[in-house]
């Protein structure tokens, strides 16, 4: 998932006429991402249900703490 800061970025970006294209391979995110938070607008992709309850698995040398990935079978998903 894209940080807030990534979702903010493409609407200042489009604030200040930059193309969709242009946005994508600014940020790093499919066109089709873009166009998605475009249409759904900044508060509603902010506040989206899997936003808010995604657990913070930022650091990748966490996976203690990052309950997504604590009870993954290391052996079978290897």
């Amino acid at each position: 998932m894209r940080s807030a800061d990534d979702v903010r970025r493409v609407f200042e970006l489009w604030e200040v006429g930059h193309s969709k294209a242009a946005i994508a391979r600014s940020i790093g995110v499919s066109r089709e991402r873009v166009r998605h938070w475009l249409n759904t607008g900044l508060e509603t992709v902010l506040q989206s249900p899997m936003r808010q309850s995604s657990p913070d698995c930022s650091d990748p040398n966490s996976a203690t703490t990052c309950s997504l990935i604590e009870s993954v079978d290391e052996p079978a998903y290897a």
